[in-house]
C-alpha cells in the first residue's frame, strides 16, 4: 500500500471516529446524566433516530460510505449485512431498527474495514528527536490512524450501546445478567463518565413485537459486526474482553431457535472468528471468562445454556485447563468453586486428554519447599473434584494404568517420564481436601503396583544428588499420610480392612522381592554432567536389568533392607519431625504387627509365599534397632488395645501350634490365621497380592525364593517370642490400671480361651516334642494360667489392695493373707475365687519374698530377707506355714468348676513345687496315689483332706508340670516309680458288665451324632461336622463317671511316662526290666482305654530314652575324635532294655496297634492307644536300624561268656570288654 493510499485510509478512520464522537455528543446532550443515583433518568417518548437526522449524522454516515467505497473498495462480504432480508416492513420502520441498521452498524462495519486495512500496513521508520543533553535520541513513529484514549472511549462507548439495544433484548431471561444489573452495578467508570446510564437504556422504552427468526436476524447480524471489529488487533485488548460473552450469547440463542438453521453459514463464521472451533485459536483466558459470565445465574439459566457452556468447558478443559481454573476457581474460594467445575467436567467425552491437562498442571504444582501456593490448591482441588466424580473402574482405566505404565517406561537412554510420574502422584497426595469422599481414588493406590515401584525408585542406589529419588519418598510420605486419614474401612478381595490397615499392608507387600526384582531389573539415574541441580528438574532415568544369576539372598536382603530404610523414612522419621503426623505414628505399629504376624503364621490356612516370609528376615532387626518399643508396641492409641493385639497374635500363634500337636496325625482341621478374626492384616495380605498379580505380571512375587527354618527352630522362635509377650501381658496386668476402657476389657476377656488352651498339656499327643521347646511350653503354660486368672478376677470388687508385702511382713499378716484367699475362694462368684487364686500364686512364685528357691546357686541370696532378731528356725517354720496353706487351698481350688480358677490352681502347685521340690514332689505323688492328705498344720480346723477323683487327675497333671520344670529329677525317680506303681492300696473298682452297653452306646452317639442347634443358632456346614468328627474320633472318646478311677490310675502312668522322658537313660536302667513287665502285663490285661493310652505312651518313653542314650553315645564319639583320643561308652539302659523281655513287649505293642490283643470280644480297640503304640514301634525300629539292639546284645553276651570267670576277674575283664565302641549314625 502506498503513502497515498494509507492517508486515505487514515482519513477515512478519523471522519468514522469523528462520527462516533457525534453520536455520543448527540447521547450526552439529550440524556442528562443523574448525580445522586445510578438509576437512569429515561425521557419518555424520545425520537432518537429523529435527533441523529437533525444533527446530520445520518447523511454524514451515508456519505461515508458511498466516499470509502470509492476510495478503499466494496466492503468484504464478512463486514456486510447479508440478513436484511426476512424482515417485516413494520419493523423497518421501527426508531430502534432505523437507528440501528442506518448508523450504528454502519458505523463498525466502516470502523472495521478501515482498520483492517491500516493494521495491515507496516509500522513506519522511527523520527529522530533531540533530548535534553543535545544527543539525538530516535523515536518511535506513530501508528497509522493511532486512536486517543478518548476515541477508544467513544468507541466502547458505541458498542455498549449497540449490544444493550440489539442483543440483551433478544435473549431468554437469565441467559445473561439483565440489561438494568448491567447498566447500574457492571458498567466499567470510564464508561459510565463518558455515556449517560439512561441512555444506555433507552432501549428498554422501545416496544418490538418480533418474531423469533427476526430476532435470530438481529442477534446474528449485530454479532457478526461486532465479532468482526473486536477480534482486530487494534481492539482486542480493550474491547473484545468486554464483549466476548455477549457475543457468545447471541450466537447460542441464535443457534437455540429452530429458525436459526437458515443462518447456519453465519454461525459457523462467528464459530470461527471468536474461537468457538477446535481449529480456531483465541485467548483460552477470555473464553474461560465469557463461560463464566453466562453461568452467572446459576440454576436459574436455561438449561440448554448450561448443557451447551458445560460442553464447551469440557472442551476447552482439553486444551487449556489452568485458564479455566484460574477463572471458575480464585483461590479465596476455591474448594466450593471446585466442587462445582469438577462436576462439570466430569463429563468430558475425551477423558484421556483431560488427565493429560490435569497431570501437567498436577505436576508443576509439586510443592518442592514443603509449601503449596494458593493457586496449586486450586489446581489440587479442582483435579480431585473431578476424579471423585468418576467411577473407580473409570479412576483404574485413565489415570492408575497410565500411572503404572510411565512408571515402568523404558529406554535405551532413559527419560523424564518415570521422574514426571512420581511427581504427578506425589504433587496429587501432597494436598487431599477431603479424604473420606476420595477413598475411591486412595485405595487404588495400595492395590496396583505404584506403591512397590516408587519404594524401588526411593531405594535406588547412586552416588549423585538425585531429585527423583527424594521425590518418590516424599511421594510415599505424603501417600501414606493421605490413606491412614481415612476413617471408612476398604475391600481387598472379600476381606474388609482400615485404610491404615490397608496402608500396612501395601507397605509390606512393596518389601517383598518380586519377580521384577529377582529378575536383575533397577532403576538407575543417568550420571550425565547435563543434570541440572535445580530442585525443580525433571530428571532422566532409566531401568537396567542385571543377570538374574547372579542374585543371591545376600543381595536380595541388602536390597530389601534399602526398602526398609525408605519406609521408616517417609513414615517414622516423618512422625518424629512433623508432630502433624501422628497417624503415622499408627501405621509404623501395623507394619510391625503384620510383619511379626507373618513371621508368626508359617502355617496357615491362607500360606503366604516365601517372598513374604522374606520380609521379617531383613525388616525386623532394623525395626527392632530405629524404632522405639513404644512406637512398635503401642502405636498411636491412647490405650494399650494395639499392645494387646499384638500379645494376642503371638498367643494365638503358640496356641493354633499347640491345636496341631494335641490333634493326632491325619486330622484335616483347618487353623486360622493369628489376626483373621480382628483387623484382618495377613488375610488382607494373601488378598492384595492376588489383586496386583492378577493383572501386572511384572510385580508378581516369586515362590521359588526358599529361606528360612525349620520346623522345629521356627516353633522354638513362637515359643520365645509368645514367652515373651505373655510375661508382658502380665506385666500390664499386675502393674497397669485395674479398670481400663471397654475395648481393652473386651480385648483382655477374648484372651481367656486362648490362655485356656496355653495352660493346660496333652500327654497322649501323637507328635515328638523336642525337650528345649517343651520346656518352654512348660513356662508358657505357668504363666498363661496366672495371667488367665488374673484377667477373671479383674471384674471382683476391690476389697483390699493387692501389692507386694513388705519382706519384715509378721506372721500374723501372712495369715491374714491366707484367710482372705480362702474367703475368697469359698466365694459363690468365680471372679472373687479367680482373686482369691490370684493371691496365693503371687505367694507361690514368690512375688512377695516369702519362699525362697531351694538350691540356689552361684552365691545368689536367697529371696528371704530375714530380721535380724528373728532365728532360722522361725523363717523356715514361716516357710512351711505358707508352703501347706497354699497346697492346701489350691488342691481345694482343683474341684472348682471354672476353667480359670482349677488351672491357676494348678499352676500354682507349680509353683510351689518349683520353689520346694524336696518337700512337695513327693508330698503330691503320695496325694495323687492315695488320694487324702494328713494334714500337719496346727493352725488348719480340718486335719486330713480327702480328694475326689477329678482332684487327683488334677493334681497329677501339677506334678507332671513340676517334673518338667525341674532341670534334674533323677534324685526322685525310685520314690516316684515306687508310689506311682505300688501306692494305691485301695482295688480297682470293676464297673458292671450291664453298664458296658450303654457306653458303648453313648460312646458311639459322642462320635457319630451331630451337636443339636437350637433354634436360630449358627447351624454348622456339613465340612465342618465331618472336622468335628474327626477331631473326636482322634480324642478317644467320652470319660464316664464310673471310669474315673481307671483315669486317675491312667494320670499315674503318665506321670511316669514324663518322669522316664525327663530322666537320664542310665538312672531308669535299674527299673528298666519292672516297667517293661508293667507295660506289658497292662496292655495285655488292662481293659481301660485310659490306662492302656497311658501306659503305651511310657513304652514309647522307653523307647525313645533308647535313642536318647544312643544320641549320647554320638556326641561322646563325635567330641573324642575331635580330641583324637580313644574312647569307650556304655548303653546301660538298653542293655537293661533288652535283657528285659523286650521281645515279648514288641509282641504286644503290635498285637495292640493293629487291634488284634483284645481279652474280650466286646472290647473294642482304642485308635489313640493304637496310635501310640505305632510310635513306640517306629521308634523301636529306627535304634534296631541304627544297631543300637545288636549292641546291646552284643555286650550281654559278653557278660554271659564272662559268668565262669572268677568275681575280681570278671569285674576286671568287663571293665576292658564291656566298653563298646559304637560307630552309629541316626538317620
Amino acid at each position: 500500500m502506498t503513502t497515498n493510499e494509507a492517508q486515505i485510509c487514515e482519513t477515512c478512520a478519523q471522519d468514522v471516529v469523528n462520527c462516533i464522537q457525534t453520536f455520543i455528543d448527540v447521547l450526552r446532550n439529550e440524556f442528562p446524566t443523574a448525580v445522586s443515583s445510578k438509576q437512569p433518568n429515561i425521557p419518555n417518548q424520545l425520537m432518537l433516530y429523529n435527533r441523529m437526522e437533525d444533527e446530520g449524522l445520518v447523511r454524514r454516515v451515508e456519505s461515508i460510505m458511498t466516499a470509502q467505497e470509492d476510495k478503499l473498495g466494496k466492503m468484504p462480504a464478512a463486514y456486510q449485512n447479508r440478513n436484511v432480508t426476512g424482515v417485516s416492513s413494520s419493523i423497518k420502520d421501527n426508531e430502534r431498527h432505523q437507528l440501528v441498521h442506518n448508523v450504528l452498524l454502519p458505523l463498525v462495519r466502516l470502523l472495521t474495514q478501515c482498520y483492517s486495512i491500516l493494521d495491515q500496513m507496516p509500522s513506519s521508520q522511527p523520527t529522530p528527536t533531540e533530548n535534553k543533553s543535545g544527543q539525538k535520541k530516535k523515536k518511535p513513529a506513530p501508528p497509522a490512524g493511532m486512536l486517543s484514549i478518548q476515541n477508544y472511549t467513544d468507541i466502547a462507548c458505541l458498542l455498549e450501546f449497540l449490544v444493550l439495544a440489539n442483543i440483551l433484548p433478544y435473549l431468554d431471561a437469565n441467559v445473561m445478567i439483565s440489561a438494568q444489573d448491567r447498566i447500574q452495578y457492571h458498567l466499567p467508570k470510564s464508561l459510565a463518565g463518558r455515556i449517560p446510564r439512561a441512555a444506555l437504556a433507552w432501549r428498554s422504552m422501545q416496544d418490538d413485537n418480533m418474531s423469533i427468526a427476526e430476532k435470530s436476524i438481529e442477534l446474528l447480524t449485530t454479532s457478526t459486526t461486532i465479532s468482526s471489529l473486536v477480534v482486530l488487533d487494534r481492539f482486542k485488548p480493550m474491547l473484545l474482553p468486554r464483549h466476548l460473552s455477549d457475543l457468545y450469547a447471541a450466537i447460542f440463542q441464535a443457534e437455540q431457535w429452530k429458525e436459526a438453521r437458515r443462518v447456519q453459514s453465519d454461525i459457523a463464521h462467528l464459530y470461527s472468528t471468536l474461537g468457538l472451533q477446535p481449529t480456531s485459536k483465541l485467548n483460552p483466558l477470555l473464553q474461560a471468562k465469557a463461560y463464566q459470565a453466562m453461568l452467572l445465574r446459576g440454576t436459574k439459566s436455561p438449561a440448554w445454556l448450561r448443557q451447551k457452556v458445560s460442553s464447551l468447558l469440557s472442551q476447552l478443559a482439553c486444551t487449556d485447563l489452568f485458564s479455566i481454573i484460574q477463572v471458575f476457581c480464585p483461590t479465596q474460594e476455591a474448594a466450593m468453586a471446585s466442587q462445582r467445575l469438577g462436576r462439570a467436567l466430569a463429563g468430558t467425552p475425551s477423558k484421556k486428554a483431560l488427565v493429560q491437562q490435569m497431570l501437567g498442571l498436577v505436576q508443576v504444582t509439586f510443592p518442592t519447599n514443603g509449601e503449596i501456593s494458593g493457586p496449586a490448591v486450586s489446581i489440587l482441588e479442582t483435579v480431585w473434584a473431578v476424579l471423585n466424580q468418576w467411577s473407580p473402574d473409570m479412576i483404574h482405566s485413565e489415570l492408575i494404568e497410565l500411572w503404572e505404565k510411565s512408571i515402568m517406561e523404558t529406554g535405551t537412554r532413559g527419560n523424564q517420564t518415570i521422574h514426571a510420574t512420581v511427581r504427578q502422584i506425589g504433587a496429587l497426595f501432597s494436598f487431599v481436601p477431603n479424604a473420606s469422599s476420595s477413598l475411591k481414588v486412595l485405595q487404588q493406590i495400595p492395590k496396583s503396583i505404584i506403591l512397590p515401584q516408587l519404594v524401588r525408585l526411593g531405594s535406588m542406589s547412586s552416588i549423585f544428588a538425585c531429585h527423583a529419588r527424594d521425590d518418590a519418598k516424599q511421594a510415599l510420605h505424603w501417600i501414606s499420610q493421605a490413606i491412614c486419614s481415612v476413617a471408612q474401612s476398604t475391600m481387598i478381595g472379600n476381606v474388609a480392612v482400615s485404610a491404615e490397615a490397608l496402608m500396612a499392608i501395601a507397605w509390606v507387600h512393596s518389601l517383598e522381592p518380586s519377580s521384577w526384582d529377582l529378575s536383575g531389573k533397577e532403576y538407575y539415574i543417568l550420571d550425565s554432567e547435563s543434570q541440572s541441580s535445580s530442585a525443580k528438574c525433571v530428571e532422566c532415568l532409566g531401568i537396567r536389568q542385571s543377570d538374574a544369576r547372579i542374585l543371591d539372598s545376600k543381595r536380595i536382603i541388602e536390597h530389601g533392607s534399602r526398602r526398609v530404610d525408605v519406609l521408616l523414612e517417609t513414615t517414622y522419621a516423618a512422625h518424629e519431625q512433623n508432630e502433624g503426623s501422628t497417624r503415622l505414628k499408627g501405621l509404623c505399629c501395623r507394619i510391625f504387627r503384620l510383619i511379626l504376624e507373618v513371621y508368626l503364621s508359617k502355617s496357615t490356612k491362607k500360606s503366604l509365599s516365601a517372598s513374604s516370609s522374606m520380609v521379617p528376615i531383613f525388616s525386623l532387626p532394623i525395626l527392632f534397632e530405629r524404632c522405639s518399643p513404644e512406637d512398635l508396641l503401642l502405636g498411636d492409641a491412647s490405650n494399650a488395645t494395639a499392645l494387646l493385639s499384638l500379645i494376642k497374635m503371638s498367643l494365638t500363634s503358640v496356641e493354633n501350634r499347640h491345636k496341631r500337636t494335641a490333634i493326632n496325625e491325619g486330622a484335616s482341621t483347618m487353623l486360622e490365621s493369628p489376626l483373621a478374626m480382628e483387623d484382618g492384616l495377613a488375610e488382607g495380605l494373601f488378598e492384595l497380592k492376588k489383586v496386583v498379580t492378577m493383572h501386572h505380571t511384572a510385580n508378581q512375587t516369586s515362590s521359588s525364593l526358599v529361606f528360612g527354618l525349620d520346623d522345629d527352630e521356627d516353633f522354638a522362635s513362637v515359643i520365645q517370642i509368645a514367652s515373651i509377650m505373655l510375661s508382658l501381658l502380665v506385666s500390664v496386668l499386675e502393674f497397669g490400671s485395674t479398670l481400663r476402657s471397654p475395648d481393652e476389657e473386651a480385648m483382655l476377656h477374648s484372651f481367656l480361651p486362648i490362655l485356656e488352651s496355653l495352660s493346660q498339656l496333652n500327654e497322649n499327643s501323637s507328635n515328638a516334642i523336642p525337650s528345649h521347646i517343651e520346656e518352654s511350653r512348660t513356662e508358657i503354660a505357668d504363666i498363661a494360667a496366672y495371667a488367665l486368672s488374673l484377667i477373671a478376677s479383674r471384674s471382683a470388687p476391690q476389697t483390699r489392695e493387692a501389692g507386694r508385702l513388705d519382706s519384715q511382713s509378721s506372721y500374723d499378716a501372712l495369715k491374714n493373707i491366707i484367710m482372705q484367699s480362702e474367703n475368697d475362694l469359698r466365694s459363690a462368684e468365680p471372679p472373687i475365687r479367680a482373686r482369691g487364686i490370684v493371691e496365693l500364686g503371687r505367694l507361690a512364685r514368690g512375688y512377695l519374698g516369702i519362699i525362697a528357691k531351694e538350691n540356689s546357686s552361684n552365691g545368689k541370696k536367697s529371696l528371704i530377707n530375714v530380721q535380724e532378731n528373728e532365728s532360722e528356725s522361725s523363717n523356715e517354720f514361716t516357710i512351711n506355714f505358707v508352703v501347706n496353706e497354699i497346697l492346701r487351698l489350691s488342691i481345694g481350688a482343683l474341684g472348682d468348676k471354672e476353667s480359670y480358677v482349677y488351672l491357676a490352681a494348678v499352676q500354682t502347685i507349680v509353683s510351689v513345687g518349683d520353689m520346694r521340690p524336696k518337700k512337695l514332689i513327693p508330698l503330691v505323688a503320695s496325694i495323687v496315689v492315695t488320694g487324702k492328705w494328713q494334714l500337719d498344720s496346727p493352725e488348719t480346723e480340718c486335719q486330713s483332706m480327702i480328694l475326689t477323683g477329678e482332684q487327683r487327675i488334677k493334681l497329677a497333671e501339677a506334678l507332671i508340670f513340676i517334673i518338667k520344670r525341674r532341670a534334674v529329677v533323677e534324685e526322685y525317680v525310685p520314690t516316684l516309680i515306687s508310689l506311682m506303681t505300688f501306692g494305691d492300696e485301695r482295688a480297682k473298682q470293676h464297673p458292671d458288665e450291664a453298664e458296658d452297653p450303654l457306653f458303648r452306646s453313648e460312646t458311639h452317639k459322642y462320635f457319630m451324632t451331630d451337636t443339636k442347634q437350637d433354634a436360630g443358632e449358627y447351624e454348622p456346614s456339613q465340612k465342618e461336622l465331618w472336622e468335628e468328627k474327626d477331631i473326636r474320633l482322634k480324642t478317644g472318646g467320652p470319660i464316664f463317671k464310673a471310669e474315673e478311677i481307671d483315669v486317675v490310675r491312667a494320670a499315674r502312668a503318665s506321670v511316669l511316662a514324663v518322669l522316664v522322658s525327663k530322666s537320664a537313660p542310665k538312672t531308669i536302667a535299674s527299673n528298666c526290666a519292672f516297667l517293661v513287665r508293667l507295660i506289658n502285663d497292662t496292655l495285655v490285661l488292662e481293659t481301660s482305654r485310659s490306662v492302656c493310652r497311658a501306659i503305651a505312651t511310657l513304652a514309647r518313653a522307653l523307647y525313645e530314652s533308647a535313642l536318647r542314650e544312643l544320641e549320647e553315645v554320638l556326641a561322646a564319639s563325635e567330641t573324642a575324635s575331635a580330641q583324637m583320643v580313644t574312647t569307650r561308652a556304655s548303653i546301660p539302659f538298653t542293655v537293661a532294655l533288652v535283657s528285659s523281655d523286650e521281645e515279648v513287649l514288641q509282641s504286644s505293642l503290635v498285637g495292640k496297634s493293629t487291634g488284634g490283643l483284645t481279652i474280650s470280644q466286646h472290647t473294642l480297640s482304642d485308635p489313640a492307644t493304637s496310635a501310640r503304640c505305632k510310635e513306640a514301634l517306629a521308634f523301636r525300629q529306627q535304634a534296631e536300624e541304627n544297631g543300637l539292639f545288636a549292641s546291646a546284645r552284643f555286650v550281654l553276651s559278653q557278660d554271659l561268656a564272662n559268668r565262669d570267670y572268677p568275681q575280681v576277674l570278671r569285674v576286671l575283664k568287663s571293665d576292658a570288654d564291656m566298653g563298646v565302641t559304637v560307630e552309629l549314625s541316626i538317620e
